[in-house]
């Protein structure tokens, strides 16, 4: 099901503290990998440019996660993820971390209005 929610898109400064923050972690994400799906060749870490970083706020979807967190807290079904290497917000209590998406401006725009789409997920 999609829904057309209101969002918020604003582009960062690139002096701000915030775009900072955002850059370092982002780049503290950067690993390296393998060559292709189950190839032992390993390739170093990808080089970068930010050219910029836009801040997306949708009050409806943020709203729902907000929900969907409470009922898992108050279920008690969060439970340790092993041997996961992603960056977690440090006040993170749910097993959250942060994921990095990147997409053409058209799709994200779609992402914005309407979430993600879980039937596409890898």
């Amino acid at each position: 099901t999609h829904f057309n929610f209101a969002y918020k898109d604003r582009i960062l400064s690139p002096d701000g503290s915030l775009f900072a923050a955002v850059r370092q972690l982002f780049e503290k994400s950067l690993t390296q990998h393998r060559l292709s799906y189950r190839s032992a060749q390993v390739c170093p870490c990808m080089k970068v440019h930010i050219e910029r970083i836009d801040r997306v706020h949708n009050p409806t979807l943020l709203r729902q996660y907000q929900a969907e967190k409470q009922a898992i807290s108050c279920q008690g079904h969060i439970s340790e993820i092993p041997n996961i290497s992603a960056t977690a917000p440090e006040d993170a209590e749910y097993n959250e971390f942060f994921l990095w998406h990147g997409c053409d401006e058209k799709v994200g725009g779609r992402i914005c209005r309407h979430g993600f789409d879980q039937q596409r997920g890898g």
